[in-house]
């Protein structure tokens, strides 16, 4: 299980990760000088029948809310930490915010200092937590400075453990870069949160550096792997992996936001065709071909908007192509963050449809009709209505390609929809003759 803490600066999130696992993740001297959280912290609690805790700790200061978001990439458990003398402040919300906008369903509130407070304070902002937090999620009390009310929080982590969803290990290896670094005697050593699949010692991988301009991409082999902080042979999805790996690229051309993939073709673009809500308590701002600011794993980019639907969007959101200044790779159910173009305030949140969205013909009746086959819950449910409903010619390669699925998920759902020959050719609800693919499903 991965947790993210969130939270208002100087509310005791890193004190409360020391203590639950003994490792100080300020680093940085910096840090240490000035008593706040700037870089992402890393740290496991290990042991026990649950196997290990990640900890990711965010900086609290509202000037580091970029990489507070790039750090909050892929968790499962977001963990709101609010001081008892201070209660809830301008940061814990927007963290809050930020975590249910990227899909995070699964919550814990602690409430840090309590015993600077009397017991009438400290049922006050337990109420005041709560309320931000989605209905049932548990809320403790806990002293850093006593250890009072840790052993509680501990019991609720392994719970939370325990009713953790594991994570399907289908699709190809993925991951955003969040820090990149050498080892003496080892090499260049990247590190992120697993998205999909799984990596493991000698793998051939792709690294797209997105550098200044256009992205490059390098073959890269692993060497070494770190998974939840231990010694591993393979990384799988939903942990976080440190990766030795070796080839013809060098420490200063890597950087957070560039992506480490197993897919032999996928490329970058720089359209994507999304799903978008609006934050939750802001008047609805994103405007048609307005400027703003994207996140998207570790990355952030600018980007311009381009409505799809001229309705602002409600419960069932906006769909909106995002204009790109730079290349992405991403695929379909990727979540991301909109911000202003200042980045001072955020916007919304969405979800990938197509990751490769057309520059031309974006809103024909046939392209939305397309995106709304596409955005169903699953590949095998998406290519039955792109065949079924739209009438539309589909490229198998393509299929893969948007949801990034193994050759082995490719064959499996080829022969669900008894496809016969390549899959570089296209598939038709209609039989096709000569080379391409036949669909023989009725």
């Amino acid at each position: 299980m991965l947790v993210a803490t969130a939270g208002h600066v100087d509310h005791g999130k890193t004190s409360l990760v020391k203590r639950l696992t003994g490792t100080d993740t300020d680093r940085l001297a910096e840090e240490k000088a000035r008593g706040l959280t700037i870089e992402l912290g890393y740290a496991f609690a290990h042991g026990g029948t649950n196997g290990s805790i990640g900890f990711i700790d965010v900086p609290g200061h509202h000037r580091f809310i970029n990489t507070m978001i790039s750090g909050i990439n892929g968790i499962d458990l977001g963990m709101l930490v609010v001081a008892a003398d201070d209660g809830p402040m301008p940061q814990t919300t927007e963290h809050i915010q930020l975590l249910q906008l990227l899909g995070i369903e699964r919550f814990l509130g602690v409430i840090t200092k309590c015993d600077r407070v009397d017991p009438r304070r400290l049922a006050e902002v337990a109420q005041l937590t709560s309320d931000l937090l989605p209905p049932g999620a548990p809320v403790c009390a806990v002293s850093n400075r006593s250890g009072e009310g840790l052993d509680t929080l501990r019991s609720m982590l392994a719970t939370a453990a325990l009713s953790c969803p594991q994570r399907a290990t289908q699709g190809l290896f993925r991951l955003y870069v969040d820090r990149v670094f050498t080892k003496k005697g080892a090499g260049m050593v990247v590190t992120g949160t697993c998205l999909a699949g799984s990596v493991a010692v000698g793998d051939e991988l792709r690294l797209h550096v997105t550098g200044t301009g256009n992205t490059r991409v390098h073959s890269v082999r692993v060497r070494d792997i770190h998974a939840q902080g231990q010694p591993a042979t393979q990384g799988l999805a939903g942990q976080r992996c440190a990766l030795n790996i070796a080839g013809r690229v060098s420490l200063e051309q890597v950087h957070r936001g560039d992506f480490l993939c197993a897919h032999s073709t996928a490329a970058p673009s720089r359209r994507m065709d999304t799903r978008c809500w609006p934050a939750a308590g802001s008047p609805p701002s994103l405007k048609h071909l307005g400027r703003v600011k994207l996140y998207i794993g570790t990355r952030r980019i600018p980007a311009r908007t381009y409505l799809l639907d001229r309705e602002t969007g409600g419960p069932g959101g906006q769909r909106i192509q995002l204009i790109l200044d730079g290349e992405v790779l991403a695929f379909a159910g990727d979540r991301f963050i909109l911000r202003d173009d200042q980045e001072t305030t955020t916007l919304g949140g969405g979800v990938v449809i197509d990751p490769e969205a057309p520059q031309w013909g974006k809103l024909r009746t046939s392209r939305l009709r397309q995106l709304d086959a596409i955005e169903q819950q699953t590949p095998e449910a998406a290519l039955r209505a792109l065949l079924s409903q739209t009438g539309e010619v589909s490229s198998l390669r393509r299929c893969m390609r948007i949801w990034n699925l193994a050759p082995a998920e490719m064959d499996q759902m080829r022969d669900q929809f008894g496809f016969r020959g390549r899959d570089t050719k296209q598939v038709h609800k209609a039989c096709l003759t000569g080379d391409a693919v036949t669909n023989r499903a009725p």
